[in-house]
């Protein structure tokens, strides 16, 4: 099981980005849920790149901790292809 980390490495249409949450420009709410808060966001470096951002809380219980960390390792292996309903999944940040 692999924790995401504060840094992320995005490959966003041929090019790599390696991505911190400070480098996001937090836009406006989209929505919010059970899971978290979904935001929609653009790079401060690039605000021509525009992304959905779900930030889900990190718990403090062990337990709930590895299911959030099981649950991103599932959202990973499948966001990462392309699948008709299911939104493509970029990278993971621990933003502390």
């Amino acid at each position: 099981l692999q924790v995401p980390t504060t840094i992320t490495v995005l490959k966003y249409e041929g090019e790599t980005i390696n991505l911190n949450i400070n480098d996001l420009d937090i836009q406006q709410l989209l929505g919010s849920g059970e899971y978290g808060i979904v935001s929609y966001a653009t790079l401060r470096s690039d605000p021509n790149i525009k992304m959905a951002v779900k930030r889900i809380r990190l718990e403090t219980n062990d337990e709930k901790r590895l299911s959030t960390y099981t649950d991103l390792t599932t959202i990973e292996r499948v966001g990462t292809k392309l699948h008709p309903y299911i939104v493509k999944y970029f990278g993971s940040i621990i933003d502390k």
